[in-house]
């Protein structure tokens, strides 16, 4: 399964400014946990929260938009589960 785009460009600029999700949840008031979850789109934020990442990492407001969008919440069918 390919990533989104979305997440390739959020984990350059987090690998830019040398950040952690730790990092990125302490800067903006959310659990890191969360971070993860949204830079893989499993998550939805808001459009004030997609801003505030945008300005944190230094990235576009509008490239980020699209994580207020409701989460795909896909996965690789192609991989069953394994007992």
């Amino acid at each position: 399964m390919e990533l989104p785009e979305i997440t390739s460009k959020l984990m350059a600029a987090k690998k830019a400014k040398r950040m952690t999700f730790a990092d990125i949840g302490k800067a903006l008031g959310r659990d890191e946990c969360w971070f993860a979850a949204l830079f893989y789109c499993q998550a939805k934020a808001t459009e004030e929260e997609t801003c505030k990442l945008a300005k944190l990492l230094e990235l576009p407001c509008e490239e980020l938009k699209v994580l207020a969008d409701f989460p795909p919440r896909a996965w690789d069918r192609s991989c069953p589960p394994i007992r």
